[in-house]
């Protein structure tokens, strides 16, 4: 008999669908109650998560052991990861940005923000004025930040590392530069980054941090963040309105923006420094080599 591919976990740490047995026990292991089934195709896997009966290959049993390669790719870690942050307490938030066209002058840029399956809080949305996929993905965030209480304590979890290092590592220097790079470049994005650092400065310490997933890797989370910022696409245009970014509604300053904000999260692991920030002209170079 085939060996079953699919895992649907519809009570566990992150319910979802997971490729492997290793994805799946970080969920489900020592979790009360936990309910999920294997399945030997995603369609019967998805119908199972719906609540339809189906054919399960096993039932809340454990496969054979399997190699070892299946346990360390990227995403088995990060799933890893994110059930200990689900066990520490942490309400996981996945945000995502999407662009078509990236970098042309045509580009259709969406928004998406992931709090569960069928979650009314599920945010997908056209991302208003200039089209990119960096703004799309910090507007995702803010748009997170925006939709919880001030108190609760949120991780983002971002396939974005351009996202993370923006707050926790570049912010600080950029603030004491003017907002000006290492070469004397204007900082892309400066409103949208300085209104999302606010957002981050009016929470309590140890209440928000980030946390970076691979992308398109099968994880629940992020492949419906995904989804959402590709359906924003889509949606009508909108003229930015620049008062949407306005830090004095937030009545906070920026210098204490950019020092708290810095405390509230952990250093990147990326090895960044202050000349990788990129300059709107380096940027465009990035974008028409991505596009060749």
């Amino acid at each position: 008999m085939p060996k079953a591919a699919f895992y649907a976990v519809k009570a566990g740490r992150v319910p979802g669908i997971y490729g492997t047995w290793g994805e799946c026990e970080a969920q489900v292991k020592g979790f009360s109650k936990a309910v999920y089934q294997s399945f030997k195709t995603r369609a019967q896997a998805e119908e199972y998560m719906k609540g339809v009966p189906g054919p399960a290959s096993l039932s809340n049993n454990p496969p054979p052991a399997q190699s070892s390669s299946s346990s360390s790719s990227p995403a088995s870690k990060a799933l890893t990861d994110i059930a200990q942050l689900s066990n520490e307490g942490w309400n996981l938030i996945y945000t995502d940005g999407a662009c078509r066209g990236n970098g042309k002058a045509n580009a259709r840029a969406g928004v998406g923000v992931w709090f569960g399956d069928g979650d009314p809080r599920n945010i997908s949305e056209r991302c208003p004025g200039h089209q990119t996929n960096n703004r799309a993905e910090l507007i995702a965030i803010i748009r997170a930040l925006e939709a919880t209480p001030t108190t609760d304590r949120i991780a983002i979890l971002t396939d974005s590392v351009y996202c993370q290092n923006c707050i926790e590592q570049w912010l600080p220097k950029w603030v004491l530069k003017g907002f000006r790079t290492a070469s004397g470049g204007e900082v892309l994005n400066r409103e949208v980054i300085e209104y999302l650092s606010e957002l981050i400065s009016k929470k309590p310490p140890k209440t928000f941090r980030f946390m970076h997933v691979p992308a398109h890797s099968g994880i629940p989370g992020n492949e419906g963040a995904d989804t959402l910022a590709v359906i924003g696409c889509e949606k009508p245009w909108r003229e930015e309105d620049f008062g949407e970014w306005d830090i004095s509604k937030i009545q906070s300053s920026v210098a204490g923006s950019a020092a708290n904000a810095s405390a509230n999260t952990s250093q990147s692991f990326y090895g960044f420094s202050e000349d990788d920030i990129p300059t709107a002209e380096e940027e465009a170079a990035e974008v028409a080599a991505a596009l060749k």
